[in-house]
């Protein structure tokens, strides 16, 4: 398999890069911006720049999930591929709210909605982890 990244959620998570069967890691690359990157953008510009780099690599590594979901023979692999996919996508999603929220000129009146998102954001990061994760295990 060949997946290749990076979307990196949080120090080190990044989408593992597998070179052949027997040699797997993980891969964040610097220099890129994250999701993390994106949460912490102030600037709307910067938002903009990074949350647009972010998207791209998200939908990226979605598709390419389900392509090796849907290649794969083996069942659990091909289970944690989508389980992998899924969890990207809702990232981006509450990652796209966070950033329309933060974009919107009546932001500082939805601080709350923000704060809330926020806490969305850090658990869609979460679910991404364990799932990447659980990927990583079956790939050993």
């Amino acid at each position: 398999f060949f997946i290749s990244s990076t979307l990196a959620f949080s120090t080190p998570l990044a989408l593992p890069k597998w070179r052949n069967k027997s040699r797997r890691r993980f891969a964040p690359t610097p220099g890129i911006p994250s999701s993390v990157d994106v949460l912490r953008a102030t600037d709307v510009q910067q938002l903009a720049m990074a949350w647009n780099s972010v998207r791209g690599r998200a939908v990226d590594i979605e598709n390419r999930c389900q392509v090796l979901a849907s290649s794969t023979g083996e069942t659990t692999q091909s289970e944690a591929l989508r389980t992998l996919g899924l969890a990207v996508a809702s990232l981006r999603g509450a990652l796209e709210t966070s950033v329309k929220l933060r974009k919107d000129p009546n932001a500082p009146n939805t601080q709350p909605l923000i704060d809330d998102n926020s806490q969305t954001v850090s658990l869609r990061r979460q679910e991404a982890q364990l799932a990447m994760d659980a990927l990583s295990r079956l790939m050993v």
